[in-house]
């Protein structure tokens, strides 16, 4: 027979692996001799954080890791396959927001995604009602354009947080103002133009529009603009829109910033 001198390669194992929620990890290697470096790079998910890290060696004890402060963390394989254990928590961002209010998850989301941030340290104010450029600069996010448009509106000024939103949404049809030359950035935007600019932005993302009710559950379906009731049609239809209270689709009333990040 013959005999090697080469130390064995051991397992190294992401228990968590397909499973986990959060993120994920990358290993730098899936086997190892004793005494290597292993290196685990973190990737946690948007609105996330890893917390904790543990490697277990082959007795179920824990192996020191290193933070490396730059997202990865390494530790030196011990003799025997290894298992990596990382678990992720969710970021918790508001103060002003309970894990039981019905938009907790929607106002999370939108502040994972860069789509909508607070309005204040830790605050997300989500019973504020909602701007007309508000709406706009989320679906400017949301769509991840780079575009820059020539500014038509003569009450939109260079150089504000929503001037490139506003401009890129009326180049794309997005928007179309008042028809008097001024946008009303800063007007409250009502439900029944919150749908209609997101008709049109489905429209320009290439989405199928085509489904639609007929309002009859609503009692106050007649409160709807003439040039709104398609678009309110549309909204309702796709679950955009279900009703505040006593069948009443509420047109005419703001929309709140809770109710935007659950849209």
């Amino acid at each position: 027979g013959s005999s090697s001198n080469t130390p064995s390669q051991y397992a190294v194992k992401d228990i968590n692996h397909g499973e986990q929620t959060g993120g994920n990890t990358k290993l730098s290697r899936e086997k190892a001799k004793e005494n290597e470096i292993v290196t685990i790079t973190i990737i946690p998910d948007p609105g996330y954080d890893n917390s904790i890290i543990t490697v277990f060696d082959k007795d179920n004890n824990p192996v020191a890791v290193t933070d490396n402060g730059d997202g990865t963390y390494s530790f030196k394989m011990p003799a025997g396959e290894v298992a990596v254990d990382v678990q992720f928590t969710k970021i918790d961002y508001f103060d002003d927001v309970d894990q039981n209010d019905w938009y907790d998850e929607a106002a999370w989301f939108c502040s994972a995604h860069g789509l909508m941030s607070g309005t204040d340290k830790r605050r997300f104010d989500g019973n504020v009602e909602t701007t007309r450029a508000m709406l706009v600069a989320v679906l400017y996010r949301l769509s991840q354009s780079e575009e820059i448009a020539e500014n038509i509106f003569k009450d939109v000024e260079n150089g504000k947080w929503y001037t490139e939103a506003i401009n890129w949404a009326a180049k794309n049809n997005i928007v179309f103002g008042y028809g008097d030359g001024n946008f009303g950035p800063n007007d409250i935007l009502t439900r029944e133009q919150m749908v209609s600019i997101l008709l049109q932005y489905s429209k320009f993302m290439g989405y199928d529009v085509s489904k639609k009710d007929d309002l009859s559950a609503y009692h106050d379906a007649d409160k709807i603009s003439d040039w709104a009731r398609d678009k309110m049609q549309w909204g309702v239809a796709n679950g955009l829109i279900t009703g505040v209270r006593n069948n009443l689709v509420s047109p005419q009333t703001g929309a709140s910033r809770a109710q935007l990040a659950v849209i």
